[in-house]
């Protein structure tokens, strides 16, 4: 079977997250922090043959690498214990054998700290967040060097407010520098105006336009219109 350049770039945002990859049999693909605080679960084009686990990730996607092997060339053939990786043309093959399943994550996602596969989780917030909004917040806090986003909501309000700020100053930015963004129409359930953090460097997805909840222990992401589905559950955290 050939890997598309899509799944690739998807395999290439997994790498980040961690060096292991869950494949299911079927089109699903999975890969975890080694916290096991960043899920993300990805419905591919391709159909895998088997369940099985990839160790290094990133060895993995090197042996695919165009350098190496024409894209047009690959062939990627899943053993009973090992996953061979083709030139069709030249009739060269690296052979990679499977990791053992207590390297990788449970299956699903993450609701309640459970694993899950729904993306009908309870949340207090659904917004849409387009690629556009994404870079804005990530190259602002880039630019005055702010590695927390504060996702901020209000009742009677319908808008979510993303702050790029400074993680000593969470409780009283008055002295500090900060980059505000707001994106209207929101979803908003709550009683009383509610703060979450997240450090910009957990937040490792592909900017695209994503569907977002916010729940008591997570931000959830589920990207929309484009192809491949992925869906990312990443607990609130600020070291």
């Amino acid at each position: 079977m050939k890997i598309s350049k899509e799944t690739q770039l998807v395999l290439t945002c997994f790498e980040k997250i961690h060096q292991t990859l869950r494949i299911e049999e079927g089109n699903f693909i999975r890969t975890h922090s080694a916290a096991r605080d960043i899920v993300c679960l990805a419905e591919v084009a391709e159909t895998f043959p088997r369940e099985c686990g990839i160790y290094d990730l990133r060895e993995f996607l090197s042996c695919m690498d165009e350098k190496l092997i024409p894209h047009e060339n690959l062939d990627v053939n899943f053993k009973d214990n090992f996953v061979a990786i083709s030139d069709t043309e030249r009739g060269s093959t690296f052979r990679l054998i499977y990791c053992d399943e207590a390297s990788l994550h449970p299956k699903g996602g993450m609701e309640n700290g459970q694993p899950t596969r729904q993306s009908n989780i309870s949340s207090y917030a659904e917004f849409k967040m387009s690629k556009q909004d994404i870079k804005n917040i990530i190259q602002a806090a880039k630019v005055v060097k702010l590695p927390v986003i504060k996702f901020s909501v209000s009742p009677g309000s319908s808008d979510v407010t993303l702050t790029a700020m400074d993680n000593e100053n969470l409780n009283d930015d008055s002295g500090s520098n900060f980059y505000s963004y707001t994106i209207p129409n929101a979803i908003v359930e709550v009683s009383e105006p509610v703060n979450q953090y997240l450090e910009i460097s957990r937040l490792k997805i592909i900017p695209d336009d994503y569907n977002v909840k916010l729940c008591d222990t997570h931000i959830y992401l589920e990207r929309i219109e484009n192809s491949p589905k992925m869906y990312f559950w990443v607990a609130w955290a600020v070291d």
